[in-house]
């Protein structure tokens, strides 16, 4: 099972999860407040260790990187870029560049800076040439070492926890309106600033990272789970995915596990019982459904993320085996898929989670799982192994 030559081989991770000390974001500012459950700190101290960071991903024989630059950081004062925040970020993509590794570069990955959330974050207008400017200056240092960048991460879960649940910043529990314009804003924000990075680097590559959970009627007889699960999947990623389908030049996959619904909405787990530590169902054969559903637009596609919370490690080679067994089966059947992106590199600061969650191929501590093995060895040959060997050596 060989993956085609050139095939991006990553691990992902956000830098509010695993730098430290975002003291100029929101989420710092909500976490200081108690208003979220959770304070980050210093989380993996990679705003300092980032060295030892690519140093793991050499020693995986990882070829990409996703990463994310902090908007918080870079402008901490509205008008106000910090030079030093952009060198430091520009010496990592340098150093990566240097080990052979592929940047993969996110702009936006749910944290924003305090200064943007007091004028109403992104349900406000202003958002958009505020996102632009600050793409500008990120392009401006950075472009001739990226050529393939996230503009956005996830905004579908963005708005949803933020405006439907109200459990992350600005807090604000049905919020339908924000709902909304927030992932309009996203999608005409995504439009600017991959105008600004093309402008600097004519053959840059830009998408948004989608969550994509495939909606499944939870009762397959019934017509009207049928047609809500339809209303799910189009209100929950469809949507946004269409609207910004004329400005993406490949589309970025998020993906973990599938969810059900129906009317009632069910009340208890359905599905395999095979679970995640975060209680979410194992279902390889989602990634594979969701790949050819995206692989219909003709664009070349990334999985962005795909991992499991997993503090035991003993899931976590045959998940990773499982999902790029659907991942070859997609490419077999002629979706274009370019590279995967392992979620994540390091035991990190799981949003509400706090670092309950374990997603790490290493500790905190930087220590490399007995999983992370296994998927350094299908990187390094870009071809699986047998199964049966997998579970063996689990």
């Amino acid at each position: 099972m060989r993956f085609p030559d050139g095939f991006l081989w990553g691990a992902a991770t956000a830098a509010h999860q695993i730098e430290g000390n975002n003291l100029a974001s929101d989420w710092w500012r909500a976490e200081q407040a108690g208003l979220l459950p959770h304070a980050s700190g210093m989380a993996c101290d990679s705003w300092n260790q980032w060295p030892d960071d690519i140093g793991l991903l050499r020693e995986l024989g990882l070829n990409a990187y996703r990463l994310s630059v902090e908007w918080a950081r870079i402008e901490p004062e509205p008008g106000r870029f910090d030079q030093s925040a952009l060198d430091t970020y520009r010496r990592q993509l340098e150093a990566m560049k240097q080990a052979g590794i592929e940047p993969m570069l996110t702009l936006h990955h749910f944290t924003s800076p305090r200064w943007l959330a007091d004028r109403g974050s992104w349900s406000s207008p202003d958002v958009m040439p505020r996102f632009a400017q600050y793409v500008e200056r990120v392009a401006r240092a950075t472009s001739d070492l990226v050529r393939w960048w996230i503009s956005i991460n996830e905004p579908s879960i963005l708005a949803f926890k933020a405006c439907i649940e109200g459990s992350w910043p600005p807090h604000q529990p049905w919020n339908l309106r924000g709902y909304v314009r927030l992932l309009r804003h996203a999608a005409r924000g995504h439009v600017l600033a991959r105008r600004v990075l093309q402008a600097e680097r004519s053959d840059a590559l830009v998408s948004m990272a989608f969550a994509i959970w495939p909606a499944q009627a939870a009762r397959w007889w019934s017509p009207i789970d049928q047609a809500l699960a339809r209303l799910v999947d189009w209100l929950w990623q469809g949507r946004i995915l269409r609207r910004s389908l004329t400005s993406l030049d490949w589309i970025g996959v998020n993906y973990y596990s599938r969810t059900f619904v129906g009317w009632p909405w069910p009340t208890r787990p359905l599905g395999s019982d095979k679970r995640t530590d975060f209680g979410w169902e194992i279902y390889p054969a989602g990634l594979y459904s969701v790949l050819r559903q995206v692989g219909r637009f003709g664009k070349p596609v990334v999985i962005t993320e795909n991992g499991i919370a997993d503090a035991d490690d003993d899931q976590r080679a045959a998940y990773i085996v499982d999902h790029l067994r659907e991942v070859h089966r997609a490419i077999s059947d002629g979706v274009d898929v370019r590279g995967y992106m392992h979620w994540t590199l390091l035991d990190n600061f799981e949003w509400a989670e706090g670092f309950t969650q374990r997603f790490g191929l290493a500790t905190r501590e930087r220590q490399l799982r007995p999983s992370a093995r296994v998927y350094a060895s299908i990187a390094r040959s870009n071809a699986l192994p047998e199964l049966a060997a997998v579970r063996a050596s689990g």
